[in-house]
């Protein structure tokens, strides 16, 4: 699950994740967790999912600094042996980051002391 770029410190748009119990078996005493910066906005599953139905969970990604993460959203129960886990990945953006246009100069060759042509960054 990929979230977009979002600003240091505060929540992305969550996203949604379906949970599927595809066994002939009721999952009791289900799990939900994700690790941070991604947290659980909202949980639509409860703690059993019957045979053949599914649920669904809301993910968000607050990121706390400025790269990509990578995180996991792991759903276990009391009653199946081995957990799924879905790999979760969002980038921090800076808060209030200044850009320049152009993003670099090129200044032709100039002697010791004289001064160069000026350039204009916006």
């Amino acid at each position: 699950m990929n979230f977009t770029e979002a600003t240091l410190g505060q929540s992305s748009a969550p996203q949604a994740a379906s949970i599927s119990n595809t066994t002939s078996s009721t999952a009791s005493g289900l799990n939900i967790a994700v690790s941070p910066p991604f947290s659980v906005s909202e949980n639509l599953c409860g703690s059993t999912l019957a045979s053949g139905s599914n649920c669904t969970v809301d993910i968000v990604f607050t990121p706390t600094a400025n790269e990509v993460v990578t995180g996991t959203l792991t759903v276990s129960s009391s009653g199946f042996p081995t957990a799924a886990t879905a790999v979760l990945v969002g980038t921090g953006g800076a808060a209030g980051s200044l850009q320049t246009q152009p993003a670099s100069l090129m200044f032709a060759t100039t002697g010791i002391g004289a001064k160069s042509t000026a350039q204009t960054v916006k």
